[in-house]
């Protein structure tokens, strides 16, 4: 009882909430994990959660049943958020593992060009594009080596580590264009005037294209490069690029060049990541890879109009361009014949872009084909 002009006191024990933990992970329906997905545990005082590089998340929460509310957001034109709920059970003391699915229409890769290179950003399925910025930059102990250009619009020439093959054509050398593009070989095309992809008649023709553009120099902009040997890796990296106008955005993106003796294909081709960080301004530019025959490429973004099947380029974005990865191999062998015939020839059969000899007469045989 509680009497006027007094105090009343009551002894209460309080019983602990059992608590547990909940480890999550966030993925698409194609089971791609989503990276920097936001996670809310509804109802609960906890701050909003970021899933991690492997879609994971995890809390410390009451043993108990939870709404977890999990979303991102694609920024098009008219972003698109995708978004769902998911009511889950905590066990007490122990720990509560649970997988939350966005369903997401843009799982597919790019259609392939005319040669087989396809584009896969970091959410589409079989072979989603790893973010791995591998940062370079010798001041701060990381294994780069600077390089710069002679002038504003012409090119550093490096010494390929490994055959740069590319649309079935091998290079010793890589151009460097300080306007965001490289080709294996040598090219002196000052290519400031940026063009959509495939483009017939101007050169530079046969580029890989991170961010293509008329970029400026002496404002500060750096480039590193280094040969991973152990990776199979030619990483480059460029750290505060800036447009002619407009000048006052930075852009930071690598491209990783993949050895194919380290990283197959199924056409023996290099594999291409396009890994991008800072990106200020990217309305202005072109993004893809294109044939040396200036016949087929695959363009993903030119002067903000973004290929239907690509995600925006920008911070956290990465691209990577392949013609496939073998799984399975057998043999081919066969016979080719002339016709009409002819006493002696030397010939090749080409087998997954690798150039088979034949007998004198005419047979071949190739083992470790991918099927």
């Amino acid at each position: 009882m509680v009497e006027q002009g007094d105090t009343t006191w009551v002894n209460e024990v309080l019983t602990s909430v059992p608590f547990g933990v909940l480890s999550g992970t966030v993925v698409t329906q194609a089971g791609t994990p989503i990276q920097g997905a936001s996670v809310v545990i509804r109802n609960t005082p906890l701050d909003t959660l970021t899933t991690d590089a492997e879609g994971h998340f995890l809390a410390d929460l009451p043993a108990t049943s939870v709404v977890v509310h999990a979303e991102m957001q694609i920024n098009l034109a008219t972003p698109l958020i995708i978004e769902t709920d998911t009511t889950l059970i905590v066990a007490a003391g122990d720990t509560t593992t649970a997988e939350i699915t966005l369903f997401i229409a843009m799982i597919e890769p790019t259609t392939p060009d005319g040669y087989g290179y396809l584009a896969y950003d970091r959410l589409d399925r079989d072979l989603p594009a790893p973010y791995d910025w591998v940062e370079l930059d010798p001041t701060q102990g990381f294994p780069g080596v600077e390089f710069t250009y002679p002038h504003h619009d012409t090119a550093t020439f490096f010494p390929a580590p490994f055959p740069m093959s590319f649309y079935g054509a091998d290079g010793d050398t890589l151009t460097v264009n300080p306007n965001g593009w490289m080709l294996p070989g040598v090219h002196h095309d000052r290519g400031q005037q940026n063009r959509p992809i495939p483009y017939n008649g101007l050169d530079p023709a046969g580029i890989i294209a991170p961010f293509w553009a008329d970029m400026r120099l002496g404002l500060g902009e750096q480039q590193f490069a280094w040969h991973d040997t152990i990776g199979g890796r030619w990483i480059f990296e460029f750290i505060n690029q800036r447009l002619v106008s407009p000048s006052s955005y930075f852009q930071n993106w690598q491209v990783h060049l993949l050895d194919p003796v380290f990283h197959p294909t199924l056409t023996g081709d290099c594999e291409i990541l396009f890994v991008y960080g800072l990106m200020g301004y990217t309305s202005l530019g072109t993004v893809g890879i294109e044939a040396p025959s200036e016949q087929t490429g695959i363009q993903v973004l030119y002067n903000a109009a973004l290929n239907p099947a690509s995600w925006p380029i920008e911070n956290g974005a990465a691209i990577r361009f392949t013609t496939g990865h073998p799984t399975q191999t057998g043999t081919v062998n066969g016979t080719l014949a002339l016709h009409p015939p002819v006493e002696t020839i030397t010939a090749f059969a080409k087998i997954a872009g690798v150039d088979i000899p034949c007998d004198e007469d005419g047979n071949f045989l190739s083992s470790d084909v991918p099927a």
